[in-house]
């Protein structure tokens, strides 16, 4: 027989950060506030490139940067923990499925790809001293 389930409450930063990724997810100028509840179809719409583009102005201060693009703002753990935040409120816990369109958009290749180039940039950066 399986335990249940039990759901942490998120903490108050989890919280924050959901708030102003969906606030960019509907274009909002502001965060909702933290007590707002948002509809489960809402959740289920968001996409893997409604967070990739969020993520992108978090980093690089633009939601489609191209390959020459610098790092001006989040770095990879503070991307890794909105990801983290952002999972937490989706109601789908497996990982994002491309063909069908579902899943937890967090856990998707694409996300992956945006957090692994944001690493290599910071770990160019810190040969780059080194080398000289």
């Amino acid at each position: 027989m399986s335990k249940p389930v039990v759901k942490v409450p998120p903490t108050p930063r989890y919280t924050s950060i959901f708030c102003e990724f969906m606030a960019h997810y509907h274009q909002k100028p502001s965060p909702y506030p933290k007590e707002h509840e948002f509809e489960e179809d809402d959740l289920l719409a968001i996409t893997p490139n409604d967070i990739v583009r969020w993520m992108n102005a978090k980093a690089f201060g633009t939601t489609e940067p191209d390959e020459n693009t610098q790092l001006v703002g989040s770095s990879w753990s503070s991307l890794g923990f909105m990801k983290k935040s952002i999972s937490f409120f989706m109601p789908r816990t497996a990982p994002w499925d491309p063909v069908e369109q579902r899943g937890n958009p967090t856990k998707s290749h694409e996300v992956k790809t945006l957090l692994l180039r944001v690493k290599s940039i910071e770990d160019n950066r810190k040969k780059a001293p080194e080398m000289l």
